[in-house]
């Protein structure tokens, strides 16, 4: 049996997630989230910030979502997670990612300003 998305597929499923979602950024100082968490292990209380989503090319055309959103520091942190959530506040959370920077993360202060660019493959299931 074979199971797969057609490449068409692919540029559908991205187009469809920027059509529809508005994503928000947030980041924390903990790790170890797994796909049944709802939320960063250690959310830094910074506000949440808006993505631009595009649709960018990984293997085949527009077959994947890059969302880019800046952030600037309210307060020192040590920042090691960021997640995509669907709402500014509360929501799912949509994208995890841990171990920021090899593991050692990034220790930022106030008025730093963090640019993050996550881009997620419409293939991947």
């Amino acid at each position: 049996m074979t199971s797969f998305i057609p490449d068409a597929g692919l540029a559908s499923i991205a187009q469809t997630v920027i059509d529809a979602d508005s994503l928000y950024l947030a980041i924390g100082s903990g790790d170890g989230q797994t796909v049944t968490d709802t939320d960063l292990d250690n959310d830094t209380g910074e506000t949440r910030v808006q993505a631009t989503l595009t649709a960018v090319t990984t293997t085949t055309t527009n077959d994947s979502v890059q969302a880019v959103a800046e952030l600037t520091m309210t307060a020192a942190a040590l920042v090691t997670e960021v997640a995509l959530f669907d709402a500014a506040t509360g929501g799912n959370m949509v994208y995890y990612e841990d171990g920021l920077n090899a593991g050692e993360g990034y220790q930022v202060f106030a008025d730093d300003v963090m640019t993050f660019t996550i881009k997620v493959l419409g293939g991947q299931y």
